[in-house]
């Protein structure tokens, strides 16, 4: 990720920390509809119950832990990225840039730094179609 750091500094802050999913992107763009049905999926097949039992605990371990995967690393064991692969298995072309958002993003000339649960790849992923490739400076995602 590079970014040009010529701008002149303009506010009071030095790092600046974005949400990725439902803050960079439209939350009605349908990805997360996605993530959400792939989720239940996984723990239907992964801890062979039904769909409405894996929907139960989706929710269950979501309010608990929340996040469903801390619920199913805690009490099954799942690994995050056998979860994460499976979760972000999802049409990404769906997503579209905002022209006014990425005009805003590059006015500032502070550190931008996307912190999210997700993994970077899935991260990369989103910013390449929200065309924000290298308008931030870091990504804190799971693993660090």
């Amino acid at each position: 990720m590079e970014k040009n750091n010529s701008k002149k500094k303009t506010s009071r802050f030095s790092h600046w920390f974005f949400d990725l999913d439902n803050t960079l992107y439209c939350a009605n763009s349908g990805i997360f509809n996605q993530i959400h049905k792939r989720m239940g999926e996984f723990i239907c097949k992964n801890l062979d119950v039904s769909l409405k039992e894996a929907k139960y605990l989706q929710k269950k371990y979501f309010i608990k832990n929340g996040t469903t995967l801390r619920g199913l690393m805690t009490h099954h064991g799942v690994k995050p990225k056998k979860f994460l692969e499976y979760v972000h298995d999802i049409d990404f072309d769906i997503i579209k840039p905002d022209t006014k958002l990425n005009n805003l993003l590059n006015k500032i000339s502070d550190k931008k730094i996307i912190f999210t649960n997700a993994d970077k790849i899935y991260v990369e992923k989103i910013l390449t179609k929200l065309n924000l490739v290298n308008a931030f400076d870091d990504i804190f995602d799971i693993k660090k």
